[in-house]
């Protein structure tokens, strides 16, 4: 079981419960039940890697995960993997994520898309390098127009212990005026201590940016991309479920039934994306008598005589009989208790 106090040591620097240096943490492929299962062990941990950020000490200290900060992230993923609220997106290329914030976020802040749930939710893709997690919580109880906070958790292993690592984290607040260009918005954001390192570490973390302005895009664009899918008709999503008899078996012998998550079928979104992109590339998309592939017809606003202004949604196109379905079946997401 982790500890919970503060470790302070001159020589591995302070983590939650932990004694570590950074070259104690290796990246963890995780799969989507090692998620799970981590987040309801609260395998949550918060690392400071001020000792070693030099002249940026002071400045990267401030955003170290107190004590108390982790454990209300590890109690708000316990709580939504425990009642359903987690989604599998499956593999998000770096591309599309990066699209998706470019207009994902001025979709929402004019409140034309909305979160999955109105309680704290689980995120989870994987991309080029490996599995990405985040814990997003919505303020608010509206449909959209809420503001929302986000928490990147990198799957890593400690000295032989799979974690989920406090990095990233960020409350993008609904703007008083929409949003037209997603660079300039409205956030209140928390680096990685990680990314005050100095010299060329820090800039190959940062990508050339600074470390708010990186940690932005690291956490809002796939969140943004998330809402983008989600919002999109014809999009085919389950939920999976364990086996009934499994579930009474645990049960029987007082443990925890297995919760059950869902998966969000995005590979005709990304493709259709891709083509989009290629398209106003003018890049060949085959020829007259080319199989039909996936393609995104483009939501728009439609205002009416009285004022009310809709969002016609997203349509993917292509998609198949069995995608449209499941859309017309299940609009949204709902889990109750």
């Amino acid at each position: 079981m982790l500890k919970t106090q503060m470790v302070n040591h001159p020589k591995y620097g302070m983590i939650e419960g932990l004694e570590v240096s950074p070259g104690d943490i290796e990246p963890w492929p995780a799969t989507i039940a090692q998620v799970r299962e981590a987040c309801l062990a609260r395998h949550v941990v918060g690392p400071n890697f001020s000792p070693w950020c030099g002249v940026n000490r002071a400045e990267s200290d401030q955003y170290a995960p107190s004590m108390r900060e982790v454990d209300r992230i590890s109690e708000f993923t316990c709580e939504a993997v425990r009642y359903g609220r987690m989604i599998d997106f499956g593999f998000l290329p770096n591309d599309a994520i990066k699209q998706g914030g470019r207009r994902g976020g001025p979709l929402w802040s004019r409140g034309f898309i909305g979160m999955p749930f109105i309680e704290p939710w689980v995120l989870y893709h994987t991309w080029e390098d490996g599995s990405a997690v985040y814990m997003v919580n919505p303020y608010g109880d509206r449909p959209t127009g809420n503001s929302w906070e986000v928490v990147e958790l990198q799957c890593s292993i400690i000295r032989g212990t799979r974690m989920l690592c406090i990095g990233d984290r960020g409350l993008f607040k609904f703007p008083d005026e929409p949003i037209i260009d997603w660079n300039k918005f409205g956030a209140y954001l928390m680096p990685n201590t990680i990314r005050y390192m100095p010299g060329d570490i820090g800039r190959q973390i940062n990508n050339g940016d600074s470390p708010a302005g990186s940690a932005a895009g690291n956490i809002g664009d796939p969140v943004m991309l998330a809402l983008m899918i989600l919002n999109t008709r014809n999009i085919e999503r389950e939920t999976i479920r364990a086996p009934t008899k499994l579930n009474k078996a645990r049960l029987k012998n007082r443990k925890e039934p297995i919760p059950p998550y869902d998966v969000v079928h995005s590979a005709p979104y990304v493709t259709a994306i891709a083509n989009r992109r290629n398209r106003e590339r003018g890049e060949n998309q085959g020829g007259h008598h080319a199989s039909p592939i996936p393609h995104l017809r483009i939501g728009h606003p439609r205002e009416y005589a009285s004022g009310r202004t809709i969002f016609i949604k997203d349509t993917l196109v292509n998609a198949g009989d069995q995608a449209r379905d499941a859309f017309l079946n299940r609009s949204h997401y709902e889990v109750k208790r």
